[in-house]
């Protein structure tokens, strides 16, 4: 009999316990299109939240604000769509997708298959972006503790996908480069004329060609793959960093944690140069939607890398990583970066307007703000060269 009371009481206790976390579920589910997540009410948006801890303090400390707004679609051009119909299969895992032609390398993914991560991780590398983009203004603003820029860069930037073009016309590429990015600093006096030209391979073993042009020396340097891990002029990111994640797919372990819908900044206005705030934070008149996210833990394989490991929150149609979060040696958080997006109805893409990285140890942040971009329909090879860089910086 008392063994009977004993199972019978059990039973309650895991019921209760199912309840519990049910109704908890229930609470946090109630977040819908029209509603304003802050620091009064952010623990019920928590299952939405990437790093829910880390966002209602920035909620609560800094005045973060989201708006929730239903879902979009946002479908990729047919010839994108056409181009994976087409090449399916060409990709391999062991070579590294040297077989890739053109569209999404792995368009579908099983969350069972233990090799998920590093088909996402591809899918990430070669996911469909602005085929060419030129940003005649590109801003850095550093800010302090306090909200204030204490420091601003004026640059220019620009950034041509040479492998896998299906909207913009075809390029030459016999060295099988993936793509091609430049940029230059304008303002202030003592960053005027430094630049950078990255261009990465197909080859994931190749490291990227990495020049810079420093006008105190009067010529042009080239860099070690290593200082993709240094911060980037000074900032609080590191040049890897960059979109969420721009390291090399090889050079890190992926392991899959699971699918979850995240509150995620799609279509957000564009408003140079300035479209942020408080603080290093999205502004107060961005509107999230919940989309569908791979959430990834990432290690580098060196132990030389300043991190211990990433986690990345990955769309799972385009993508593109939406947030990061890094750890430093001791396993501490260290930094987090938001992507926001803004859709280009007329190419059918996304551009990026503004990109916050917050160092939560310094308590410091620097936003990356870019003008509208000029989308340009005949490559221009002389951009991404060493001679422009030169006369660039002089």
């Amino acid at each position: 009999m008392m063994l009977k009371s004993k199972i019978i009481c059990s039973t309650f206790i895991v019921m209760g316990f199912i309840s519990l976390v049910f109704n908890a579920s229930l609470l946090r589910a109630e977040v819908k299109p029209g509603d304003v997540i802050d620091a009064s009410n952010c623990e019920k948006a928590a299952d939405v939240l990437p790093f829910p801890l880390k966002i209602a303090e920035f909620m609560k400390r800094d005045g973060l604000v989201m708006k929730v707004i239903a879902p979009k679609n946002y479908p990729h051009p047919a010839a994108f769509v056409e181009a994976t119909k087409k090449n399916a299969g060409t990709c391999k895992l062991e070579d590294n997708c040297m077989g890739y032609i053109a569209g999404q390398p792995f368009p579908e993914i099983d969350e069972k298959d233990p090799k998920a991560a590093l088909k996402i991780a591809w899918n990430n590398a070669y996911r469909f972006e602005g085929e060419q983009n030129w940003y005649k203004q590109m801003w850095f603003d550093f800010i302090n503790k306090d909200g204030v820029i204490e420091r601003q860069l004026l640059g220019k930037h620009a950034k041509c996908r040479v492998q896998g073009r299906v909207v913009l016309p075809t390029v030459p590429n016999q060295e099988k480069v993936l793509r091609k990015e430049y940029m230059q600093f304008i303002q202030p006096k003592d960053c005027a004329g430094v630049g950078f030209i990255d261009i990465r391979y197909m080859a994931d073993e190749k490291d990227d060609d990495m020049w810079a042009y420093v006008p105190a020396l009067r010529r042009v340097r080239r860099m070690s793959g290593a200082q993709r891990q240094d911060a980037y002029m000074s900032s609080d990111f590191h040049i890897e960093d960059f979109y969420g994640f721009s390291g090399k797919v090889s050079d890190y372990t992926w392991k899959l944690i699971g699918r979850k819908k995240i509150l995620a900044p799609r279509d957000v206005p564009w408003k140079f140069p300035h479209n942020y705030g408080p603080k290093w934070h999205i502004g107060k008149d961005v509107e999230y939607q919940p989309r569908d996210h791979w959430v990834v833990e990432i290690a580098p394989v060196s132990k030389a890398h300043p991190y211990s490991k990433r986690i990345l929150y990955i769309d799972c149609e385009w993508y593109e990583t939406t947030y990061a979060e890094s750890y430093d040696k001791k396993g501490e958080a260290w930094n987090y970066w938001v992507v926001p997006s803004t859709w280009v109805p007329e190419r059918q893409w996304f551009v990026c307007p503004m990109t916050p990285c917050i160092d939560v140890q310094a308590n410091h942040g620097s936003v990356a703000v870019v003008a509208p971009a000029v989308v340009d329909d005949i490559h221009v090879p002389s951009w991404f060269t060493l001679d422009a860089l030169e006369k660039g910086g002089h």
